[in-house]
């Protein structure tokens, strides 16, 4: 059924004031008047969708749940954090309602009416002054459309008790009708589920409110003889749809009228026939003037309900079985009443039943009859049966009906399984079917269906061979489609044999009754192996025993079956036949074919030789099954079955393999077999040989010990994977430079040397002469090495089983040359002159020497440097690291730093050796003698020997030579430059001209000069300095300044007064008188002076001061020319009346274009003084000079 909605009514029973509406409400709602006492007032379940709102549950209530689903018969409870959750729940499993309640738990009831449930939660407990313990109910449910007044009414919820103080609310309707016998006062909530209104106070004039929403709209009363009986008015209320509530409440009244008449009273149905259903009788009651109550009681035999309070239209439903009656009593509200008693509800709930006679049968060989007599208890009686019998798995037609309870005998012949089924019928439609137990009947007697014998050591055809006093399990399985095999009978038979035993399969799984026993075979136990549909298999235990001598029989197995109607089959022989075997097998001959060499009992050969070993058994009862074979302990083994396969099953190792073989002899009890043997293995092993015979109940080869036993052949198989050798004495020589003498001891480990020969190698093996002749057995011979060379000796040797082997000596070397010295070489020098290398003190050059030794090889290269008082010495020994430097001899003058090798190859050796060049103070300029020498591993030696280099040292700077080392340069003067140096000789000459005298530490614009020649001058001018390096060809650099240097393009010199004449007598000269510091003149003289001119100038002026008072100047003229120099005179006059001690100085300028020269300046001097001693009046003669 799909539910839409589910409406539920909550109902509290307070019998203070009692209302009967004329139109019920969907859902009556309550609401705490205060939201933290539950006690204080009555709680009510709000159902209103969605909402979810803790209310509160006092003491005693009852909630009840009214919907037309069905729901859970009970309700189940769990503990929770609060207290117990209550669910009910739909039949379907949807929550429809959880209610957790407080500390205990309560329990559902239900209660149905004319297809209506009721669910009733009672006695929930209240924890009080707790609040922390409040719940919250919470919904979950599906609508199923509203209940209506009807609904209600039928169900007996027709009249609602509430306490004086009330709430209601409306859901959906447009009024609503309230009715009271008294006043009605109090303190009236509206509620919409949510929120509590403010409280209406109802007094005896109107019902009023305390504020304007709600409020009543209008108000109709009416005065009754009980007072006010009821009122009437309408109230707006809120639009919102999700409120529960209706949009007005309506409140009527009825008025009171005079009633005389009791009220009628009647019930519907009045009475019931025998049924087997519920009855539901409604109780009926009318009056003009309201019916104020209805009581009523109902009973049967031996059950009186009381009286209970009801209302028109209260039902009442009989569940159980009885005749029932209800006898009720109506009153109005005028107190009248009225009492009736119904006609029978007759009720038959239980079904009929029947006995059979017997109820089963088990297996039989003859027919059966079978009684049945049906009866019920319901009380309403048998009405009618019928029966039907049901044959090997299909029911037949139902026989015709037998009417009320007669019995009646059923027979049946078929055989199988029977069974009969009865239908019975009573009076009150009630009805049972009832099946007999089984009868069974079998006529057929059993079959055999097959048989084996397992656990055999060996089968051929029908024949299992098996050991004495072992077991074989011999199974039979019959078969018998009806009553099934009851006995299973075994049976061998034998020449003076016969054993049996029987198993009862209505025993236990293993009966075994061996009731016929023998001291040969023995029926040791049997066990139920297959039972399934017909099908019994039995196995039983077979043990043969070695009871006398002759114990090795062969016996016949067969069977024999009784099924459980007594049906027989048996003894019947299955064909098979059980020997016996207690022999083993033995030893014939065996036989070893391909070893390379026979020693006695020794069979030699080597890795991947094959062989053929053949062995030969014998057994007279089962037969061989086996042949074995066993090499090297065990450890490789193969066999072969006679009737079967090969196989080669331990491979524990790699040493040989048994691949295959074959069979020489098959025929009769002894047969021989040829195993093929690989030898596999690479090393020295001996193996024995062995064999096992197995016969096919397993019996090997055995010892007095009764244990397994290899047999021994006798024969070993020497395996000789090693080659033979032999050693030479000594087995090696170092470089020698003396003949040799080498012997020889050949060898052989295993089989023993057959013959060796050797041949010789100079060459280190590279090529080989020709082989001596055989020398037979391990005879030791020496072998003469008699030149030199890289020596050595092949021997190869032969053994017993073909291996050669090849044995090369060491090397022997013999040499008998000197080594040779190839190359030389000096690098890192300053300076090369031919076969001179020059360095200064201090420097490091490289000096490589190059030997050859094309035998041995060099072992130890020397480097020497002479001089005198000079011998240094270092040596490089090869066979120490590549850079081994023993500087051995030493010296104050030279350090032999380090020594590497640089070159090896093909006998070619090459060491270069770091050498530093000391400054000593005594003497530095040493001039060395290059030399070499070398020893070969040989101990052959050469050396010293010079290599004709020279390391020189030069320590010495050059010195310079200069033709003018400063003063005037003069327009015809030239300056020449040269240097020499006495060691490694001149490399170049640099000079500049500078005006500072300072030494430069910059040389890049310096000129080179080559020595010897003139220099260029400098530049016109003063104040010149010229700077000279001189650098020998080992960098040693001398730098010296000259100067200072004065280069003039024309030049002054010479100035000198020549004459002094009388002006008024020129034949008369007058000497020049002189003094440290003047030349004394008479005035009125005349006065010649002449000075030198270079550089052709165009004019010369005398600048005449007297008392340094310009008097004129004198230009002069050239009196002399001779090509280089000019001579320039010029005369002067004074006044003859100038005064004595007048002083008269000159001033004398050269003049050639753009340039002069001026004499007093540059040669920093006034010119010659005249001083006025006199007058030409005077005859004063004074001595002339220059």
């Amino acid at each position: 059924m799909k539910f839409r909605k589910i409406i539920i009514t909550f109902i509290i029973m307070m019998l203070i004031t009692t209302i009967s509406p004329h139109q019920y409400m969907n859902t009556s709602y309550g609401y705490s008047s205060s939201d933290n006492d539950p006690t204080n007032f009555y709680s009510w379940a709000n159902s209103y969708l969605g909402t979810d709102k803790a209310y509160y549950v006092k003491s005693t209530d009852e909630i009840k749940f009214v919907s037309r689903g069905i729901m859970d018969s009970s309700a189940y409870y769990r503990w929770g954090t609060e207290g117990y959750q209550v669910r009910v729940r739909l039949d379907n499993g949807k929550v429809l309602w959880t209610i957790i309640p407080f500390g205990h738990k309560g329990f559902i009831e239900k209660e149905e009416i004319s297809g209506k449930y009721i669910y009733t939660l009672k006695r929930l407990k209240w924890k009080s002054g707790s609040n922390s313990l409040m719940s919250t109910l919470k919904k979950e449910f599906v609508d199923t459309g509203k209940i209506t007044q009807s609904e209600l009414n039928t169900v007996g919820l027709g009249d609602i008790r509430f306490d004086a103080v009330f709430v209601l609310k409306l859901d959906g309707r447009d009024q609503g009708y309230l009715r009271s016998n008294g006043t009605i006062s109090g303190n009236l909530y509206l509620t919409d589920g949510r929120y509590k209104s403010p409280p209406y106070v109802y007094d005896s004039n109107a019902i009023k409110f305390n504020n304007a929403v709600p409020r009543l709209t209008s108000v109709d009363k009416k005065q009754g003889s009980n007072g006010y009986t009821g009122m009437r008015g309408s109230a707006p209320w809120s639009s919102n749809s999700k409120k529960s509530m209706a949009d007005r409440m309506d409140i009527s009244v009825v008025t009171d009228s005079t009633d005389n008449n009791p009220p009628n009273l009647w019930y519907s149905p009045n009475s019931k026939g025998w049924t087997n259903q519920d009855v539901t009788v409604t109780i009926r009651a009318s009056d003009d003037y309201g019916v104020d109550n209805v009581s009523y009681r109902y009973y049967k035999s031996g059950y009186n309900s009381g009286y209970k309070r009801g209302n028109n239209g209260t039902k009442v439903t009989f569940y159980s079985e009885g005749i029932w009656r209800i006898t009720g009593t109506a009153k109005d509200y005028s107190g009248h009443s009225t009492s009736k008693t119904s006609g029978y509800y007759k009720i038959d709930k239980t079904d009929p039943g029947g006995t059979f006679s017997p109820n089963s049968s088990s297996w039989r060989n003859s027919n059966l009859t079978v009684n049945f007599n049906p009866s019920d208890s319901g009380g309403s009686g048998v009405y009618r049966w019928r029966y039907k019998v049901y044959k090997n798995g299909s029911w037949g037609n139902y026989s015709s009906y037998i009417n009320g309870d007669t019995s009646k005998n059923i027979t049946l012949s078929t055989e199988g399984k029977n069974r009969i089924y009865v239908a019975v019928y009573d009076n009150a439609g009630n009805s049972k079917g009832l099946y007999s137990g089984h009868y069974y009947i079998d006529k057929t007697s059993p079959e055999h269906y097959s048989h084996s014998i397992t656990g055999e050591r060996y089968r051929k055809g029908n024949d299992y061979w098996i050991r004495p006093n072992e077991s074989v399990k011999y199974k039979m399985r019959g078969y018998d489609s009806l009553s099934g095999i009851r006995y299973s009978y075994g049976r061998f038979t034998s020449s003076g044999v016969d054993s049996r035993s029987q198993h009862d399969w209505n025993n236990s799984s293993t009966h075994n009754n061996h009731f016929m026993k023998s001291n040969y075979l023995e029926f040791v136990s049997a066990n139920e192996t297959y039972e399934s549909g017909s099908h019994k298999e039995i196995e039983w235990t077979i043990k043969p025993k070695n009871y006398s001598s002759n114990y090795e029989k062969d016996y016949d197995a067969q069977y024999y079956y009784r099924d459980n109607a007594g049906n027989n089959v048996g003894y019947t022989d299955t064909g098979m036949n059980l020997r016996v075997d207690g022999s083993r097998p033995y030893h014939l001959s065996d036989e070893i074919i391909g070893a390379r060499y026979i020693d006695e009992n020794n069979y030699w050969v080597r890795q991947s030789d094959k062989l053929k070993i053949r062995v030969k058994g014998q057994d007279d009862r089962s037969g061989l099954k086996l042949t074995y074979l066993s090499l090297n302990n065990h450890k490789n083994r193969a066999y072969t079955y006679w009737e079967g396969n090969y196989s080669e099953y331990v491979k524990d190792s790699s040493d040989f393999s048994i691949p295959s073989g074959r069979v020489i002899d098959g025929n009769g009890a002894a047969k021989e077999y040829e195993f093929d043997v690989n030898v596999n293995t690479s090393q020295d092993i001996d193996s024995n040989v062995k064999y096992l015979y197995k016969d096919n109940v397993d019996y090997y080869t055995y010892d007095y010990a009764n244990n397994n036993k290899w047999e021994n052949t006798n024969k070993i198989i020497k395996v000789d994977n090693t080659k033979p050798s032999g050693t030479y004495s000594p087995t090696s020589l170092n470089w020698t430079n003396s003949n040799q003498t080498i012997s020889f001891n050949p060898s052989d480990s295993r089989s023993g040397v057959q013959k060796w020969r050797y041949r010789l190698s100079s060459d280190d093996g590279n090529n080989y002469g020709s082989w001596s002749s055989w020398i037979i057995g391990d005879t030791t011979s020496n072998i003469s090495l008699e030149s030199e060379g890289t020596w050595k000796i092949q021997a190869e040797v032969i053994d017993n089983v073909g291996l050669s082997n090849i044995v090369t000596s060491g090397t022997y070397e013999i040499d008998q040359s000197l080594p040779e010295h190839i190359s030389h070489s000096i690098t890192g020098h300053r300076y090369k002159n031919s076969n001179d290398y020059w360095v200064q003190p201090n420097d490091t050059i490289k000096y490589k020497l190059r030997g050859y030794d094309k035998d041995s090889g060099i072992w130890i290269s020397y480097a020497r440097l002479y001089a005198d008082g000079v011998d240094a010495r270092s040596k490089h020994n090869w066979s120490n690291t590549s850079t081994h430097n023993d500087y051995f001899k030493t010296s104050l003058y030279i350090d032999f730093d380090s020594a590497i090798e640089t070159y090896e190859s093909s006998g070619y050796r090459e060491v270069e050796w770091t050498i530093k060049t000391k400054e000593n103070s005594t003497d530095n300029e040493k001039d060395y003698d290059m030399q070499y020498y070398y020893i070969d591993y040989a101990d052959n030696h050469l050396g010293y020997g010079s290599t004709g280099m020279n390391l020189r040292i030069d320590n010495t700077k050059p010195d310079i030579h200069i033709s003018q080392t400063e003063g005037i340069l003069l327009p015809t003067d030239e300056i020449q430059l040269n240097a020499s140096d006495n060691r490694s000789g001149v490399k170049k000459i640099q000079y500049k001209w500078l005006k500072t005298s300072s030494k430069q530490t910059d040389f890049t614009d310096f000129t080179t000069h080559s020595g010897g020649n003139n220099i260029n001058k400098p530049s016109h001018g003063e104040g010149y300095y010229l700077h000279v390096i001189a650098t020998d060809n080992v960098g040693i650099s001398r730098y010296n300044v000259y100067g200072e240097y004065n280069n003039y393009e024309i030049y002054l010199k010479n100035y000198r007064i020549t004459d002094m004449v009388n002006h008024q007598d020129y034949g008369y000269i007058y000497p020049i008188p002189k003094d440290d510091l003047f030349v004394y003149y008479k005035a009125g003289y005349y006065v010649t002076f002449r000075i030198d001119a270079i550089g052709d100038p165009q004019e010369v002026i005398a600048e005449m001061d007297i008392n340094s008072i310009p008097d004129g100047n004198i230009k002069m003229k050239i009196v002399e020319d001779d090509g280089v120099w000019t001579t320039w005179e010029g005369e002067y006059y004074s006044d003859v009346n100038t005064s004595e001690g007048s002083m008269i100085s000159t001033d004398i300028t050269a003049y050639k274009d753009s340039i002069i020269y001026n004499y007093n300046s540059h040669e920093l001097w006034d010119g010659e003084i005249l001083k006025i001693k006199g007058n030409a009046i005077k005859d004063t003669k004074i001595n002339r000079t220059n």
